[in-house]
């Protein structure tokens, strides 16, 4: 017999039974089954009509933590829109507020009882455990890793004369004078030197690794003077844009002055080694002009 409260179940002795839950908040107004599906009660409106029962559609909706199966309840005139597999997991399993919820075939339309399972929201940094609140972290490390990457390298004993300095992170390293909002700051050469090959892979159509990968096959050398360099420079051609090798300072600008014409530079190379064999007579020296450093000081 059916007093007109529930849906009338249409199901064959063989099925399972469906057991019916009322949802916390919603008492008297919706329940929820260990099958995953949401219905509402015959109940009076807050207009005093009173309204049949029906199941509740649920509807695939995707947000920032993933996608899932939401229904819409209705109480005091508001609608507010919630998670079938967290109201089944929270009516049957006992899920606890601010727990995570998972299927564990994968299938988030699959809201049954025995596809779910959850565990305590814990921050993944390790070592943490702290709850966590956004993308698997606490608030604490959530605000680090939304910060600035040159705040995480801290310095300290910084010398301004040779811009060397104590990094939190790489030990001693080389400092490089920054400004940010108009306040001149110390950057460590890392976070300069990571910021600067993600521009230039941006720029060629590369990764920062292919450039780190190009970088160790010169063995951290210029391609010409094949001098050690603890800065080089990426090269390319000024025609057609090309990547080239990396270089050091003297010859990336060297080579910039030459026009990057492969004559010109053979020129110069014939024009050094046909001056390098000139021999002065025996006991004159040549008249040099001190550089202008040098005349200052004097």
């Amino acid at each position: 017999m059916n007093d007109g409260t529930s849906i009338p179940s249409q199901r064959t002795d063989s099925e399972p039974v469906e057991h019916w839950l009322p949802i916390a908040g919603y008492e008297g107004r919706y329940e929820v089954s260990d099958r995953g599906r949401v219905r509402s009660l015959r109940r009076q409106s807050s207009a005093g009509k009173w309204l049949s029962p029906s199941f509740v559609a649920a509807f695939a909706e995707t947000t920032r933590t993933g996608i899932g199966m939401r229904v819409r309840l209705m109480k005091d005139s508001k609608t507010r829109k919630y998670y079938v597999h967290r109201l089944v997991a929270t009516a049957f399993l006992g899920c606890p507020s601010g727990s995570a919820v998972f299927h564990q075939d994968g299938d988030y339309t699959n809201c049954a009882v025995e596809n779910l399972f959850f565990h305590g929201r814990v921050c993944v940094t390790p070592d943490c455990g702290r709850p966590f609140n956004s993308l698997g972290l606490c608030s604490t490390c959530y605000s680090r890793k939304k910060r600035p990457v040159w705040q995480w390298h801290k310095l300290s004993d910084i010398n301004p004369e040779n811009r060397k300095g104590v990094c939190d992170i790489c030990g001693p390293v080389k400092v490089i004078r920054d400004s940010r909002k108009g306040e001149p700051i110390w950057t460590c050469w890392t976070v300069k030197r990571r910021a600067q090959r993600k521009r230039q892979a941006r720029l060629y159509g590369r990764t920062p690794q292919q450039l780190d990968q190009q970088l160790a096959k010169q063995n951290g050398r210029c391609a010409i003077c094949q001098k050690a360099k603890p800065q080089l420079s990426l090269d390319h051609d000024h025609t057609t844009g090309a990547m080239r090798d990396f270089l050091c300072h003297g010859c990336n600008t060297g080579i910039g002055f030459l026009g990057d014409s492969p004559q010109v530079a053979r020129a110069a190379a014939a024009y050094l080694e046909r001056h390098a064999q000139m021999e002065l007579p025996l006991g004159q020296r040549l008249n040099v002009t001190p550089p202008r450093s040098a005349r200052s000081k004097a």
